[in-house]
This record gives C-alpha cells, sequence and structure tokens, in this order.
C-alpha cells in the first residue's frame, strides 16, 4: 500500500518535470496533484522487455543449453528465443499488471475505471491535457502546493522533496 494513503494529514504532489508509470501511480495517492505547465504526466501501462540473441548466437556458433528445474524457468533468457507458449503466459501477467495500475489510479483519483481505461495505453500528456483528463487538479508548482498546504493545516508545511 501507498504510505501516501495513511497520512493523516494532507498530501500534496508536486509534477516538475514528468511523473510516468510508477512515479505517477505514487502521485496519484496525493490529495492534491499540481504540474507545472510543461510536465508530462501519466504513461498508465506496464512493460516487459527483452533481449534475444538467439539468431546471432547461431551465426556465430553459439549452442544454447537449457538446464533448469522448471519448463519455463528460463523464460525471457536472451540466449534463446521466446515460445509463443511463454509469450503467452507473459502477455497475460502483464495484462494483470495493468489492470490493478488501472484500478489503483481509478480509485486514487476517485475516476470512473472505464475513463482510466481509456487512457491508460502507455501515453503521457501534458499537463492542460492532464488536468483535463482528471490526471492532475492544478497547474502549479512547489510554491502553489505550499500554498495549499498551508490553507489546510493552518500552519507553515514541512515540505520532503524527492
Amino acid at each position: 500500500m501507498n504510505p501516501l494513503l495513511k497520512s493523516s494529514k494532507p498530501v500534496a504532489a508536486v509534477i516538475r518535470e514528468r511523473a510516468w508509470s510508477a512515479g505517477y501511480m505514487v502521485a496519484s495517492a496525493a490529495d492534491i496533484i499540481f504540474a507545472s505547465r510543461m510536465s508530462e504526466v501519466g504513461s498508465i501501462g506496464v512493460t516487459m522487455s527483452y533481449l534475444d540473441n538467439s539468431k546471432k548466437n547461431k551465426m556465430e556458433g553459439i549452442t544454447y543449453n537449457q538446464l533448469s528445474t522448471g519448463k519455463f524457468k528460463d523464460t525471457g533468457d536472451p540466449d534463446k528465443e521466446l515460445t509463443a507458449e511463454e509469450k503467452d503466459i507473459l502477455m497475460a501477467s502483464l495484462k494483470k499488471t495493468h489492470q490493478i495500475f488501472v484500478e489503483y489510479i481509478a480509485k486514487n483519483r476517485n475516476m470512473d475505471i472505464k475513463a482510466v481505461e481509456k487512457i491508460a495505453d502507455g501515453n503521457s500528456f501534458i499537463a492542460q491535457d492532464a488536468k483535463d483528463l482528471s490526471l492532475i487538479d492544478e497547474i502549479g508548482d512547489l510554491s502553489s502546493a505550499k500554498d495549499w498546504l498551508r490553507n489546510q493545516l493552518g500552519i507553515e508545511p514541512a515540505i520532503c522533496v524527492y
């Protein structure tokens, strides 16, 4: 669980340049999200990449010998070609992870899950577009967040910058 969700005090997130993927997922748990006008926000998606050196190895006379305790233990090994069955397994996992990501954003941002699914294609959005899509709340900066927190708390806020 995101620790921001456990806070008993108001939490503001400030996106200075970009909040993509997991960075946005963390920010989405804040009570309010500010982003500068040129910030990029979103990239709601899941990726898994691997190298496939099998053709190069074959050309160079290198033989791949599999020794593992399970049929899928070496899935994604760069020295062997990915089988169709392995690709299906990996894609199923990616799709499940993607759905969890979408549900997390929908819950954190109080958005309809269908609205999040519609934009959860890995694309990122410039701040105003992100605001129009309800991915952020305000165009602003650290000063804007401090003002909001000061108003919420009635005291000078403590700021954590990561």
